[in-house]
């Protein structure tokens, strides 16, 4: 099920003097009992994760994971997060089995820790991600509804930080936007941060610098773009519901409706409404939809609620009814993905297998679709699919558009998302093993592939991460390297550093017609073609002769038992005395065929004949032909080969 169909898990919350409230389907709101007390308040922001059904089964205050039995987790170690951050932690999961917890508290790095539930243990303790983070963080889906987003702002400068969550977990290399608010080193970075629930925006309120700051998000890529600012005395809680945006603006005691009918400066600016308005500044906290659609807003130091409700098209502040008994609410509510409350009539998740760019997409509806049609397009290329579910290998690389159209009678919705499709990384990246002559310095580089999003460097056995275009090793040893592109799709390859003792001998190259071969002993062969941009490998072509069809300059690499190689010198071969014949000369039929064929000479007896790849290795050889026909009946692979006939002459058959 998508995250953003489970309103359900926004049921309970927990937050300021160990307060616990769960939302009835009914309507009626109950306090939770045994709510765990930390040795100072929760001031302002906490985090909360709730099951399926939305009952209470992780939350944190003051920095401490606790479980549903009301009883802290983490013990000797911090998690980030703090009693007086506007956002302090978010906790999420995609599978409720492993969980992640951030914390942000000012003028503090912006933590990061992992926690197995079945296993019952941390698998990672408070992992410092970046340098003095802002006590703002949101969280938001992917654009494929299986991964997740948590965004934090620095305490320096404009920088914000997307990082992501996915399968494999958190990606700690970061997409890094200048957008933004601009904190110099001294504001602590209070307000809060959200996102629209279409996740196509960001929003800030910043206490200190007294604006509203749009950004629009791309929730494929992370990266983000400052729209517009407007200003608002004190602007702290946040929340969207109905195309409208409610700030609470705690310097002047005001809550405003904007609306983003049309998202610019000049229209956002203008449709500014008051909501309610207080003599009590300062008193005006975070504001928060909940599951029974009204509006929340924590008022410091008041044991009940304020509330905006909607009636008759018209949003009207009252009170909850005393909530809290004698402890009291201050400025701060649970830190909740606004797409919780984001129920399109129409969505598509989907998930790829990015070693063969094939994607397998789902569509979710709300109106019990009776049909769905699938569009994939880029430029003049289309194809289509069909049903709830649907499979497509993308052909090329580039943005492609996918649209889902699902109808029941005579209604018809669409809904459609551009997905970039990259060239998948090749096996074996890094290339062969790195072998060092013995007594040579033990040191050199090993070369990432380019163009990636990030590239993680681990030493077999140790947990030291590097993060690094390429790795210099100083010693032997094996070498991972995991690497993630810019869609994030995530490869892995080793490579080994050792030493030889005894390298192979250099081939000596020599020829033979249009032949070369080597007397010299090796294990293994692997010829080379040299070209402008190096030597380059010919596929196949692992003998200890190789047969030329065209002019160059050749060279030959071979290895010993140990595994350790030598390169020979180059060998270059000016001219060849093979003759291309003509279908005049001798006869393939059929051709092309499927490995059964007849060769049939017109004026000259065959007496030796062999078949090659296009690349020079020797698939087929019969020295023992006395006539002018032959019969062929081989095991090929689809593709265009070349037969020798008696040492001499050349022709092109087609494997199909």
């Amino acid at each position: 099920m998508l995250i953003f169909a489970q309103i359900n898990r926004t049921r309970s919350w927990v937050f300021g003097e160990s307060i616990g409230l769960h939302f009835n389907k009914s309507g009626t709101i109950d306090t939770l009992s045994g709510i765990y007390k930390p040795g100072y308040p929760q001031y302002e922001g906490t985090a909360v994760y709730n099951d399926s059904s939305g009952n209470l089964l992780y939350y944190v205050l003051n920095g401490q994971l606790i479980g549903n039995d009301n009883k802290p987790i983490n013990t000797g170690f911090a998690m980030g997060g703090g009693s007086s951050a506007s956002q302090a932690n978010i906790i999420t999961s995609l599978n409720d089995s492993i969980f992640h917890v951030f914390g942000s508290s000012s003028g503090f790095n912006y933590y990061y820790c992992c926690f197995d539930r079945y296993a019952n243990k941390f698998t990672v303790l408070g992992k410092s991600l970046i340098y003095r983070a802002s006590e703002a963080q949101a969280l938001i889906n992917h654009q494929n509804g299986k991964w997740k987003w948590v965004v934090c702002h620095s305490r320096l400068g404009d920088t914000l930080y997307s990082f992501l969550i996915n399968e494999n977990g958190l990606e700690t290399c970061p997409v890094i936007s200048h957008a933004g608010p601009f904190y110099n080193d001294w504001y602590p970075g209070q307000g809060c941060m959200k996102f629209s629930p279409d996740g196509k925006y960001l929003v800030f309120t910043t206490w200190n610098l007294e604006t509203i700051e749009f950004c629009s998000f791309d929730n494929t890529t992370g990266k983000i773009t400052l729209l517009f600012r407007i200003g608002c005395l004190g602007a702290n809680g946040l929340e969207f519901s109905d195309n409208n945006l409610f700030v609470s603006c705690s310097r002047d005691g005001k809550i405003r409706k904007y609306s983003l009918n049309k998202l610019n400066y000049d229209s956002v600016q203008k449709s500014n409404i008051v909501i309610y308005d207080t003599t009590d500044i300062f008193t005006l906290g975070q504001i928060q939809k909940a599951v029974d659609g009204n509006i929340y807003v924590a008022l410091d130091g008041v044991n009940r609620l304020g509330i905006l409700r909607k009636i008759n098209n018209n949003y009207k502040f009252n009170y909850t009814i005393p909530l809290f008994g004698n402890k009291v609410c201050y400025l701060g509510f649970p830190s909740f993905n606004a797409s919780y409350f984001h129920t399109p009539a129409l969505n598509f998740s989907y998930s790829q297998n990015c070693k063969t760019n094939r994607f397998r997409f789902t569509a979710t509806d709300t109106f019990k679709a009776s049909s769905w049609q699938w569009k994939y397009s880029k430029g003049a290329a289309n194809y289509t699919g069909s049903g709830i579910t649907s499979e497509f290998s993308f052909p090329d690389t580039g943005v492609w558009q996918v649209q889902c159209i699902a109808s029941k009678g005579s209604r018809k919705d669409t809904v459609t998302k551009n997905i970039e499709i990259l060239k998948p990384l090749k096996h074996n990246y890094l290339g062969e093993d790195i072998l060092l002559p013995a007594g040579s310095a033990m040191s050199g580089t090993i070369e990432g592939p380019p163009n990636m999003h990030c590239l993680h460097w681990h030493i077999k056995g140790d947990t030291i991460e590097h993060k690094t275009k390429d790795y210099l090793f100083s010693d032997t040893g094996y070498y991972i390297c995991h690497a993630t592109n810019p869609v994030f799709c995530t490869y892995y390859d080793t490579i080994r550093v050792r030493v030889c003792d005894s390298f192979a001998k250099a081939a000596v190259i020599e020829r033979s017609g249009d032949s070369l071969f080597t007397k010299t002993y090796a294990t293994k062969y692997q010829w080379y073609r040299v070209t402008t941009n190096g030597d380059s490998l010919i596929v196949g072509a692992t003998f200890n002769r190789i047969k030329l069809f065209s002019p160059g300059t050749y060279k030959l690499r071979t290895w010993n038992a140990n595994g350790c190689d030598s390169m020979s010198t180059a060998f270059e071969v000016n001219a060849l005395g093979l003759k291309i014949l003509s279908l005049a000369d001798i006869l393939i039929f059929p051709n092309p065929n499927q490995g059964n064929f007849t060769i049939q000479a017109k004026q000259k007896t065959i007496r030796k004949i062999a078949i090659y790849s296009m690349t020079g290795k020797l698939l087929y050889m019969d020295k023992n032909i006395n006539t002018r026909i032959v019969e062929i009946n081989k095991q090929l692979k689809t593709g265009m080969y070349l037969i020798e006939l008696n040492d001499t002459d050349i022709v092109k058959m087609i494997i199909d």
